[in-house]
């Protein structure tokens, strides 16, 4: 709230400007002010003239429609916004902190907030990435091979394979997999992921967004992992459909089993 605000509550007795001694209002710490003014002449602007007299709206409106110079960096974008923020700012940094900004110091301030803003206004390209995972187990061993693909319109597919120990059904074996292709996607900074598995089970358990006790952990990780894609599908596939990462996990398995016989 401004001094004028405060007085009209009753709650302050000082309600001038922390700058100039005049009254303090928002048209004042915007627009009217002396150290507002010389930031908004400070500004890189091709044309910066305001009506007179006008309301804080008419003068908003104004600053919206000047047009920034080279080599400021804004291009197209807008400055006015950053220079209002950058005043209401400074002037609680003086208010409160006693802490003072120059003129200059404040225009520049606006321009590299201005530039930041443009920056993460750009969009990354989507990336739509499909992954297909399949798991073996062995009882004997409580012993788990995981496989999984992934491919992209735009890249080259992979063929990953790991071994977890541990493993106490074929369901986890099934849920471990399918973590790691949802990880090896997050890593690969899809956006959009369809996910296909031959276990009816998970498959059911992950679009409906049910808890299995036994795999609660894993299947939980997985619930946290696609909620940072812009878009996610899970559907069931035949076995028949799922051969090469059935191969990469029973392979990966028989590997291990034979290095620990």
């Amino acid at each position: 709230a401004t001094g004028q605000q405060l007085a009209e509550r009753c709650i302050a007795k000082n309600i001038t400007c922390c700058r100039c001694g005049e009254t303090e209002s928002i048209l004042h710490v915007l627009f009217l002010c002396p150290f507002a003014q010389q930031v908004w002449k400070l500004a890189p602007f091709s044309s910066s003239v305001f009506p007179e007299p006008g309301t804080v709206r008419d003068l908003l409106l104004a600053a919206m429609s000047f047009t920034c110079l080279p080599p400021s960096g804004v291009g197209t974008g807008s400055l006015a916004p950053w220079i209002c923020w950058n005043l209401w700012k400074t002037r609680n940094q003086v208010v409160f902190n006693d802490k003072t900004w120059t003129e200059t110091e404040t225009i520049l301030k606006s321009v590299l907030d201005a530039k930041d803003w443009l920056v993460a206004q750009v969009k990354l390209p989507s990336t739509h990435v499909s992954c297909i995972s399949d798991g073996a187990w062995r009882k004997d061993l409580n012993v788990a091979g995981l496989g999984w693909t992934s491919s992209s319109p735009t890249g080259p597919s992979s063929l990953r394979s790991a071994v977890c120990e541990n493993v106490s059904s074929p369901l986890m074996a099934e849920s471990l997999a399918c973590r790691a292709a949802v990880m090896d996607a997050i890593d690969a900074e899809a956006t959009h992921l369809l996910l296909e598995s031959d276990c009816l089970q998970l498959v059911g358990a992950i679009n409906s967004r049910s808890v299995i006790l036994e795999i609660h952990g894993i299947i939980s990780d997985i619930f946290l992992c696609i909620n940072r894609f812009s878009s996610f599908c899970c559907r069931f596939i035949p076995r028949s459909a799922n051969v090469v990462a059935d191969t990469l996990a029973k392979s990966c398995l028989s590997v291990y089993g034979q290095n620990i016989m």
